[in-house]
């Protein structure tokens, strides 16, 4: 005769659930690589998107705007006529609660005035004024212009800069893996101390280039910084990228 023997699992099938539990508040609570550094992904800059705030966030650019302003203002009141005066006048006329003065007539008086001078002067005021607004508006196309190359100089300069961090970094662990074969076969006895030295300090000298390239980058960064406005990104985490297409069209429009 088989004996079946009962087992209980309920202990067995509640410490699953605790670690499953576990688990899945650590996977959640763990940010993952690539999204710990920031919630947001990190979106290369094209020379548009800093030509874009440059021209409508810069300092330089809200300035000639606001001139430009200022000057249709003062068009609109160069053409305005003349506020006219309006007065009424009356003599002899008793005080308030008071009797009527005998023997003496009361006499009131009503006059309007139109200032001739707004008139005269308005024609030479509004040409005056147009020519201010053509000034202006001439005034902030050069800054306009101006900044436009200053921000592309700046893009160009971080592009150049960023090239050429990376192929310092890429030089220098080329000349660690070099310095790594090298010792490895010092240790086996198949090549001379001397070329270990040779291949360390060829790999010191990469590793103080690409430290002077590290701090051109930053001094790049900083520079196309002041051109972004306000951005989400750190200024120590700028990368560019350039668009061929975007810098044809830009070079052809007329501006």
């Amino acid at each position: 005769m088989l004996h079946r023997r009962r087992t209980n699992s309920a202990p067995l099938v509640r410490c699953v659930a605790v670690v499953m539990f576990i688990a899945a508040v650590v996977s959640l609570t763990i940010p993952r690589a690539g999204t710990a550094q920031s919630g947001h992904p990190r979106r290369p800059l094209t020379l548009a998107d800093v030509l874009d705030s440059a021209l409508t966030r810069h300092p330089l650019a809200r300035a000639a705007a606001a001139r430009i302003d200022a000057a249709r203002g003062a068009r609109t009141t160069a053409r305005s006529f003349g506020n006219p005066v309006l007065s009424y006048d009356v003599e002899n006329a008793p005080f308030p609660g008071g009797s009527p003065v005998t023997g003496m007539d009361r006499e009131t008086m009503t006059t309007a005035t139109l200032p001739l001078a707004s008139l005269v002067q308005r024609f030479p005021r509004a040409r005056r004024a147009d020519a201010d607004v053509r000034a202006a508006e001439a005034d902030a196309r050069l800054a306009r212009q101006q900044l436009a190359l200053d921000a592309s100089r700046a893009f160009f300069r971080t592009a150049l800069a960023q090239v050429g961090a990376d192929a310092a970094r890429d030089l220098t662990s080329w000349l660690d893996s070099v310095v790594a074969y090298n010792k490895s076969r010092v240790e086996e006895g198949v090549a001379a101390e001397a070329d270990l030295l040779r291949a360390e300090l060829e790999r010191d000298r990469a590793a103080a280039a690409a430290t002077l390239q590290e701090a051109e980058l930053a001094r790049a960064r900083a520079e196309l910084g002041s051109y972004l406005g306000d951005v989400s990104t750190s200024r120590a985490d700028l990368v560019v990228t350039i668009d061929d297409a975007y810098c044809v069209e830009w070079a052809y429009i007329p501006h």
